[in-house]
């Protein structure tokens, strides 16, 4: 009867070990290449960068930040504004500091100029999670938000959740504008680097993200049950109790940040 006890556990962990080993595989398909370029003062020159080949790129670097306002698409019709500052995304609201930084809580806006070069192509962005309200411009337009970024604390709406976002772009070149506020968190701000691409890999990459997250829900679930099931029915084993605890923990871990 031990040796059976003993085989089962040793297949569940088997089973535990190739589900996380897939999970890896295909998230790992979703992350882009470590050699994008950076983006400096605000502009991020990926004219030589091969979509088609390449895939996706992180729209990481220097972006304009500008503290304490919230500004949309015409107020930048004359270029740059004199009181721009730079601020790097990914990165949070960690408090001012002697080389700038931002305040915890409060309010600015994000703007980022890409180089794509010529032609019509349908590109996207995968935004993943930004403290604690934010509103995106594309090229003018407005392409997605979350929550309701405000300059007044009682009018704040919170909210987080991951989107992609899908927009033509024929001049060559994509102006992002994204307004952000937060009241509510310990830090704010761009906490995820931003996902560029093409729209059909920026589709694929949520398609692998929705999936994989779903399947570690199910396999956590299952796992959580199992463990409880054994301290239920085999003399209340505390260690089944905790394993079981822990993983219905991770479960939830899961459903609450899996796509951030």
């Amino acid at each position: 009867m031990g040796q059976g006890i003993f085989r089962k556990l040793i297949g569940i962990v088997l089973i535990f070990v190739l589900s996380v080993g897939i999970y890896a595989f295909f998230y790992s398909q979703t992350t882009p290449s470590r050699d994008t370029p950076w983006a400096k003062h605000g502009i991020l020159d990926l004219s030589a960068w091969d979509f088609r080949n390449n895939g996706v790129v992180n729209l990481d670097g220097q972006w304009e930040f500008y503290e304490g306002e919230l500004l949309a698409p015409s107020d930048f019709q004359q270029g740059t504004r004199s009181e721009v500052s730079y601020f790097n995304v990914p990165g949070t609201w960690k408090g001012k500091h002697e080389n700038g930084g931002m305040n915890r809580t409060g309010f600015g806006t994000y703007r980022l100029k890409v180089k794509v070069g010529e032609g019509n192509e349908i590109f996207g962005m995968k935004i993943r999670s930004v403290r604690m309200s934010h509103t995106l411009y594309v090229n003018g337009q407005v392409e997605g938000s979350s929550g309701s970024p405000t300059t007044v604390e009682e009018a704040h709406l919170p909210g987080n959740t991951p989107y992609i976002a899908l927009f033509h772009v024929s001049n060559g070149e994509v102006e992002i504008i994204i307004q952000v506020a937060n009241y509510e968190f310990v830090t704010g701000g761009i906490v995820n680097s931003i996902q560029f691409g093409l729209h059909s890999d920026i589709a694929r990459v949520e398609g692998i993200q929705i999936g994989t997250d779903i399947a570690a829900v199910l396999v956590l679930a299952m796992f959580g049950a199992y463990h409880l099931s054994f301290y239920f029915l085999r003399g209340r084993e505390r260690t089944y109790l905790y394993s079981g605890i822990y993983l219905f923990s991770l479960m939830v871990g899961q459903l609450l940040f899996g796509r951030k």
